[in-house]
């Protein structure tokens, strides 16, 4: 009969290392997919800035020129002055979002580990899904006060805000596909003994229990084709854990939690990229 526990044992054992292999190749077969259509992106995304970035510098000076000149001549018109002035914030702001977007949308897998301010990541990746934020009618509450300076994280800096982005617009899609009333958003930073956190919470009612066994696996997604920033949970589990820390999902009345848990005090020894 020992003998037969031994086979059985042994067969189970292969059945497992053959899954974890199965699940292994997925995830590389995710990251090569990602990295591919980053690359894409990044190439798009610099032709694009570079068609959009001088046009806005020409506008900028102009508008710059502009008010050098009333202001030469004592012309008194503040709407003008107003004016000049909101073309040169808009222009300002225009570039700022196509610098963000050529850096959410590079393939940062071979980029150096670096310490990075948590909040200041948040605050890019708000800043380029405002416009959705808006649009969806999401109150977005953002709480770094205990974590604002002084929370540093360290690893690629790309891939950490690419997966911000990733959960921040998972959330938003959520609130309006289940058609919540009073949308509610919260983004919660803050530190205990060995992490640094960031909690993204949402009031969209909670993800089905057999959806919830599925969502880390590699390409499962429940969005149209076309829809979605293709990174995946499964990409963004995988991340964290390059980076030493963790992707868990928290559900409780009613509310959504996916936490990122990031390593403190972790320099040089950050896990490298398999």
């Amino acid at each position: 009969m020992s003998e037969w526990i031994k086979v059985y044992h042994g067969y189970s054992k292969n059945l497992k290392l053959k899954e974890t292999l199965e699940n292994d190749l997925e995830d590389q077969r995710a990251m090569a997919f990602n990295s591919a259509k980053l690359a894409s992106l990044g190439e798009m995304a610099a032709g694009i800035a570079h068609e959009i970035n001088n046009p806005l510098t020409i506008i900028n000076g102009a508008a710059f020129s502009l008010k050098r000149r009333i202001k030469k001549l004592e012309v008194k018109d503040e709407s003008l002055a107003k004016n000049l002035s909101k073309i040169e914030d808009t222009t300002k702001r225009i570039a700022n979002i196509v610098k963000s977007i050529r850096t959410i949308s590079r393939d940062g897998a071979n980029d150096d580990n670096v310490k990075v301010v948590l909040s200041e990541i948040i605050d890019e990746g708000v800043f380029l899904i405002s416009e959705k934020v808006k649009m969806a009618q999401v109150q977005l509450d953002i709480e770094t006060n205990s974590c604002k300076e002084s929370c540093e994280v360290y690893g690629k800096a790309t891939e950490i805000s690419q997966i911000i982005m990733n959960l921040i617009s998972n959330s938003i899609d959520a609130l309006v596909e289940n058609n919540v009333e009073d949308k509610i958003l919260k983004l919660k930073s803050y530190q205990d003994h060995d992490y640094i956190i960031l909690d993204i919470i949402d009031n969209a009612g909670g993800i089905p229990e057999d959806i919830v066994s599925k969502i880390f696996n590699p390409f499962f997604t429940t969005k149209e084709v076309g829809k979605g920033t293709g990174l995946g949970l499964s990409l963004s589990k995988r991340i964290m854990k390059e980076h030493g820390g963790k992707l868990e999902l928290i559900q409780a009345n009613g509310l959504t939690t996916f936490r990122l848990s990031f390593p403190k005090n972790i320099q040089d020894e950050t896990p490298k990229a398999a």
